[in-house]
């Protein structure tokens, strides 16, 4: 069987205006997707969803809710599959735009 990669992220919404949403943009594959990374040695999905948000946003979150894992197949062929958070900013002006 083939290894599947263990990622977190989330869909990130602001505080201040419930219509806008923070997403990364990744330079290595020139796209837009929701923060995201992989779950390093000791973590949990938890632990490395708030890292994972902190480093490319600079936003410190909230959990609303778990959601359903995201699962794809990655540019290089790999498996892998992202557990995925919807959470909530807590302080807009701490976001880093890149």
């Amino acid at each position: 069987m083939k290894k599947v990669i263990q990622k977190a992220g989330a869909i990130i919404f602001s505080s201040v205006d419930k219509n806008k949403i923070a997403l990364r943009y990744g330079a290595g594959y020139k796209d837009w997707s929701f923060p995201k990374g992989h779950i390093e040695f000791g973590e949990n999905a938890e632990v490395a969803m708030f890292r994972e948000i902190k480093e490319e946003t600079g936003l410190s979150v909230r959990i609303v809710k778990e959601l359903p894992n995201l699962e794809y197949i990655n540019y290089g062929g790999e498996n892998v599959s992202t557990k995925m958070f919807l959470v909530e900013s807590e302080d807009d002006s701490e976001l880093k735009p890149e």
